[in-house]
């Protein structure tokens, strides 16, 4: 799911009626989530073994606010190996 807390509008029961409907993975890091929203996805991700992805929504000149890979990243690297090999 792209990022969830804009699609979602804090519709956290939504989200587990996705998570009971077989969603499989977030992007919990997001230009548009602030840190506390990012960190609320990111507990909810590892508590239903859900893949944990993240992007700035970059999209060119329709876009121009947003930054080429520009977010702030809650995993670090070992912890994205994991991620991958699961």
């Amino acid at each position: 799911m792209a990022h969830p807390g804009i699609n979602l509008s804090h519709n956290y029961s939504l989200f587990e009626e996705m998570v009971g409907l077989g969603l499989d993975g977030v992007e919990v890091g997001s230009s548009y989530h602030p840190r506390e929203t990012a960190s609320f996805f990111y507990q909810q991700s590892i508590a239903h073994k859900l893949l944990i992805t993240g992007g700035s929504d970059y999209h060119g000149k329709t876009k121009p606010a947003i930054r080429l890979g520009k977010y702030e990243r809650l995993i670090q690297d070992k912890e994205m190996e994991v991620q991958l090999s699961l």
